[in-house]
């Protein structure tokens, strides 16, 4: 009789969940250690058919690489963030500022798709993974689409504060 699945998950997961725990123990925090090795079990679940036979050093590979993808996305939320702090209505909808009216106006030029991606992380302050479950992709293309969607919002953002030319009535300063 053939072991399904789900077994097979169930082996692993009780063989080798102490050790990735302990791996992550060694480099994350006692909460970010549950995440992560969450994570690395969903990675296994989705790629059990290229589980090796002697699993444990691809598992620290999944976890290592899990690890750093999130120390990645903390890094760009962080510099997102410190960029859209200073703009309150961003933050909170609602606010009237000079600021505010920038980022109203260069959010306004971008598609709508890209404008609900900022929304969902910025105000909602979803993950890619989130964002993904909510606009119907995957995780790695609501990250990459957020990724762009970030950078034509820092464009957008770039020509709005570069002054306009005016029309004068022919007078010259």
């Amino acid at each position: 009789m053939a072991i399904t699945d789900e077994e097979r998950f169930a082996a692993l997961f009780r063989a080798y969940q102490p050790a990735v725990m302990r791996y992550a123990l060694r480099r994350v925090d006692v909460v970010d250690a549950d995440d992560l090795v969450a994570q690395t079990f969903l990675t296994v679940w989705r790629k059990l058919d290229q589980v090796p036979k002697d699993p444990l050093p691809w598992l620290y590979g999944v976890t290592r690489h899990t690890m750093l993808d999130g120390f990645r996305e903390r890094e760009r939320r962080g510099r997102l963030h410190g960029r859209l702090s200073a703009v309150a209505d961003f933050v909170a909808p609602g606010v009237d500022s000079d600021a505010a009216l920038d980022v109203r106006r260069a959010l306004a030029q971008l598609k709508e798709s890209d404008q609900e991606l900022l929304r969902l992380s910025a105000w909602e302050d979803l993950h890619p993974a989130e964002i993904a479950r909510v606009v119907g992709c995957s995780a790695a293309t609501a990250a990459v689409r957020l990724h762009r969607a970030r950078r034509r919002l820092a464009a957008a953002l770039g020509s709005a504060a570069t002054p306009q030319p005016t029309l004068t009535s022919g007078v010259r300063p």
